[in-house]
């Protein structure tokens, strides 16, 4: 089993650490409590301030399509 954190903004999930390769296979999206104190020191900087972009997209109605996002996590993983 492998687990990776991600932010659910009110419409879909967007992950927030790279996503190994991997076939294709369901998966179990799980919703943990609101703890923004505790994502600041789990996450790196640069993984934080994404998510912080993220939300704020979300707020101000710019939520990218899927299609969008799964490119940009592609990106993400050749980082």
């Amino acid at each position: 089993m492998l687990a990776i954190k991600g932010i659910y903004d009110g419409e879909s999930i967007k992950p927030i650490e790279k996503i190994p390769p991997h076939k294709q296979c369901r998966v179990v999206i799980t919703f943990l409590d609101d703890e923004q104190s505790s994502l600041e020191e789990e996450l790196t900087q640069e993984q934080y301030q994404r998510l912080q972009d993220s939300v704020s997209q979300a707020k101000n109605g710019e939520i990218l399509p899927h299609e969008d996002v799964m490119l940009e996590a592609k990106t993400w993983l050749k980082e």
